[in-house]
């Protein structure tokens, strides 16, 4: 068995909640039995499903014609490798680095017209309770070692940026795990409060004598709530196949698909651009945001430039990731005196 483990990722288990991109999408670590042509391209194709699916936020996307086509060829797809040795345990194995062309990679998603997930992602605060021999508690590192290693491992392999909560003082008066156990939305999220994450993800989980996982979760994605069951005979395979259903519901808003506004394109009117230093940086910034292919500036006049968007997706999935950035400052009220239509409405910020 290969196990994919994408060390270089700078995501899982954050200790504070970040609004920083994640980083080493395009990145994976994968154990290989040798460094022999076939063994390389047999866990290149491995590694390049992985990239796939992190990258779309589908976890069926290899299913695609176009994706089973580019796994076959995955050779090309790479940028650079590398192998190295590593302890597992006692004994040492094998591992290959390997990082994919992210041009090449976005480039096959959208001739194939499937949905692109960029590295600005929501970030997750996650609680759950386990109940095992001891009782009903949160996980903790001391007792649930590798609950947070699959933990850990999954929110890398599918591009989550998640954090724990402290479980101080705070936390305990807030939340008991008997609270936690009944899947109560209101004390989760009162206690999630001081922690302002993005999205919140609670859970409970039975340990059966087998070692196999019985449990519910919830999931607050800013959106709405969802309420989904889980059962696995391993721990990996618990977290696994739930990581899958978040990062899957989470693409299902964030994804964009290269359709719908991109030939039209939308107009923005953005305020508070008083230098040209500003400017430069507007339309960089706006040019470097993943669901916009240009930004055309048609019209300046005092503080405010309009610009032309040419774009993936929809209009709404825009506003998402303009206000997922959290860099442009949204204009509540459009208060238009001209003719011409505008579709967004931004300040950029004074500092």
């Amino acid at each position: 068995m290969c196990w994919i483990a994408i060390a270089s990722l700078a995501m899982a288990l954050s200790p504070a909640v970040s609004t920083e991109p994640v980083a080493g999408l395009y990145d994976v670590t994968i154990s290989v039995a040798s460094q022999s042509t076939r063994d390389r391209i047999t866990v290149t194709r491995q590694a390049l499903e992985t990239v796939f699916i992190r990258v779309s936020g589908n976890s069926q996307i290899v299913d695609q014609p176009e994706i089973r086509k580019a796994v076959g060829d995955a050779s090309i797809y790479i940028k650079r490798f590398s192998y190295r040795m590593d302890s597992v345990g006692v004994d040492q194995e094998l591992y290959i680095d390997l990082e994919f062309e992210s041009t090449l990679i976005d480039k096959t998603l959208r001739e194939a017209g499937l949905p692109f997930w960029s590295s600005n992602r929501p970030n997750i605060l996650l609680w759950l309770v386990i109940e095992d021999a001891n009782g009903r508690r949160f996980i903790n590192q001391e007792n649930d070692a590798d609950i947070f290693d699959a933990i850990n491992s999954h929110a890398i392999r599918r591009g989550l940026t998640l954090r724990l909560p402290d479980l101080d003082l705070e936390d305990t008066i807030a939340v008991s795990p008997n609270d936690m156990w009944q899947l109560n939305s209101y004390k989760a999220r009162a206690a999630a409060e001081r922690y302002r994450a993005d999205t919140l993800l609670f859970g409970r989980v039975t340990k059966l004598t087998s070692g196999a996982f019985l449990g519910r979760w919830v999931f607050n994605n800013s959106v709405d709530e969802i309420e989904f069951d889980g059962d696995a005979p391993t721990t990996d395979e618990y977290i696994g196949l739930s990581f899958d259903v978040i990062a899957d519901d989470l693409a299902r808003q964030y994804a964009i698909a290269p359709v719908g506004i991109a030939d039209s394109g939308v107009i923005m009117r953005l305020v508070g651009i008083n230098q040209f230093v500003q400017y430069a940086r507007a339309i960089r910034y706006l040019e470097s945001v993943s669901a916009i292919r240009h930004a055309n500036v048609i019209k300046i006049e005092g503080d405010e430039i309009i610009i032309r968007l040419i774009a993936d997706g929809s209009l709404s999935q825009l506003k998402q990731a303009l206000a997922l950035d959290k860099k442009l400052l949204l204009v509540e009220k459009i208060n238009d005196q001209s003719s011409r239509r505008v579709d967004l409405d931004f300040r950029w910020p004074s500092i």
